[in-house]
C-alpha cells in the first residue's frame, strides 16, 4: 500500500537560485524558474550534498552523499528524510563515498529486513563495496571486490537480485541473495544510473548520454536506446500524473523528459540545471537531488483516477481504490481528504472511459 502524501508545503513554483559560481566545480546557474506544467515544484529537504536518492517502504527517503564538488571517496553519512522533510545523518559510523543508496525492503539481499545498502569506493583507486546499514544503525560490509571499481546506482530487481554499474568497470554486476555480484553485461563509458524496468528490463545510463537497454539476463536489446546531452538520470514513474514510463532528468539542460517506449523524448520541464537524481515517491511524486546546492525537490500533482498509469481510467483502477477502501492512500485519495470513500468512488466512475494525459 502506498503511504500517505506530507502535508509538508513550501512556495510553488520556487524561483530560480541565482547562484553565479564557478563552472569548473559543476554548478550551473538556472537560468529560468524551476517549472513542470501542471505540477507543483517545492523544496522538500535540505540535506547536505545529496547525491542518489532511494525509498524504503515506509516512506522514508535515503540520500547519498559526496561533499566534493569533483568527487571523493572520503567517509562520510548518508542522509535519513522523514516524510515531512527532515534530515538527519543515518549510521553509527562513516563510510567511505556512500554516493549510492537502496534500501532491502524483504532482508533477502543483506538478510537485515529495511537495512540501507550503500556502495561506492572504498580508496580511489581501489575496490569497491556495498556496505549495510542496519535498522538501528549499525554498520557492516556486505560485499567488497577490486573489480567492482566505482560503484554508482544499486538496485534490488524483482527477483530481489542486487544490481549496481561500475563507472570504472563499464559495467553491470548482478548476485542473487546469498551470492556475490557478478559480471552481468557492459555498458557505454562511465555509467553513472541504472533503472529497473516493471518487466525485468536493465537501463542503463552513461556520464556521455547513452542509454542502453538490456535483458534481465543481460542480453543486449538495444545499445543506444535514447541519447542525452551529457549524464542524465533515469527512473520509471509509478502513476501520480507521470503514467508509467521512463523519466530521464538532463543535468547540464535541466530538462525532465519522459521517454515512449520508442525511445522518443517529450519534454516535461524546466529549470533543473545541476540536479543530479530522479527517484519516485510514495504516491508516484519524482524527486529530485540537487547536491551542490544541498536540496531535495517535490514534484507532484494532484491525485488522478488513473491508478495504475496505463493511461485510461478503467476496471484496474477500480480494483486499486477498491482494495484501498477506508485507507488514508495518497494514491487513491483523490480529493485529498485524508480518507478513500465513496467521494473517490465517485470521483473516479466519473472520469471512468476517459483518456488520462
Amino acid at each position: 500500500m502506498r503511504q500517505a502524501r506530507s502535508s509538508f508545503r513550501t512556495s510553488v513554483p520556487i524561483p530560480a537560485l541565482a547562484a553565479v559560481t564557478l563552472a569548473a566545480l559543476g554548478l550551473v546557474e538556472h537560468a529560468s524558474a524551476q517549472s513542470v506544467p501542471g505540477f507543483t515544484v517545492e523544496t522538500f529537504a535540505t540535506p547536505p550534498f545529496p547525491q542518489l536518492l532511494a525509498f524504503g517502504a515506509d516512506g522514508v527517503l535515503y540520500a547519498g552523499r559526496d561533499d566534493n564538488p569533483g568527487g571523493s571517496a572520503d567517509p562520510t553519512f548518508v542522509t535519513r528524510i522523514t516524510a515531512d522533510g527532515v534530515s538527519l545523518p543515518f549510521g553509527l559510523q562513516a563510510i567511505a563515498d556512500p554516493d549510492a543508496v537502496v534500501v532491502d525492503t524483504t532482508g533477502m539481499v543483506s538478510g537485515i529486513a529495511n537495512a540501507v545498502l550503500v556502495g561506492g569506493l572504498v580508496t580511489n583507486p581501489g575496490p569497491g563495496r556495498v556496505s549495510i546499514i542496519a535498522p538501528d544503525g549499525a554498520v557492516s560490509t556486505l560485499v567488497e571486490a577490486l573489480e567492482y571499481g566505482n560503484i554508482s546506482e544499486l538496485k534490488i530487481d524483482q527477483d530481489q537480485r542486487l544490481l549496481f554499474v561500475s563507472v570504472s568497470g563499464n559495467a553491470v554486476f548482478a548476485g542473487d541473495p546469498g551470492e556475490m555480484p557478478s559480471f552481468l553485461c557492459a555498458t557505454a563509458a562511465s555509467p553513472i544510473y541504472l533503472a529497473i524496468a516493471p518487466d525485468g528490463r536493465i537501463f542503463t545510463s552513461s556520464n556521455s548520454g547513452i542509454v542502453a537497454v538490456n535483458a534481465a539476463d543481460g542480453t543486449v536489446i538495444n545499445s543506444s536506446f535514447v541519447l542525452f546531452q551529457g549524464r542524465a538520470s533515469i527512473e520509471f514513474a509509478e502513476g501520480g500524473g507521470f503514467g508509467n514510463g521512463l523519466l530521464a532528468l538532463e543535468s547540464n539542460s535541466g530538462i525532465l523528459y519522459s521517454v515512449s517506449d520508442e525511445g522518443t523524448k517529450t519534454e516535461i520541464g524546466t529549470g533543473f540545471e545541476g540536479c543530479d537524481d530522479l527517484a519516485i515517491g510514495p504516491c508516484g511524486e519524482v524527486y529530485l537531488s540537487c547536491r551542490l546546492e544541498g536540496k531535495v525537490l517535490r514534484i507532484s500533482g494532484p491525485p488522478t483516477p488513473d491508478l495504475d498509469g496505463n493511461g485510461s481510467v478503467d476496471g484496474a483502477d477500480l480494483g486499486l481504490l477498491l482494495g484501498t477502501w477506508g485507507s488514508n492512500d495518497c494514491a487513491a485519495d483523490l480529493n485529498q481528504d485524508g480518507v478513500v470513500d465513496g467521494a473517490d468512488l465517485g470521483a473516479l466512475l466519473g472520469a471512468w472511459g476517459t483518456p488520462v494525459c
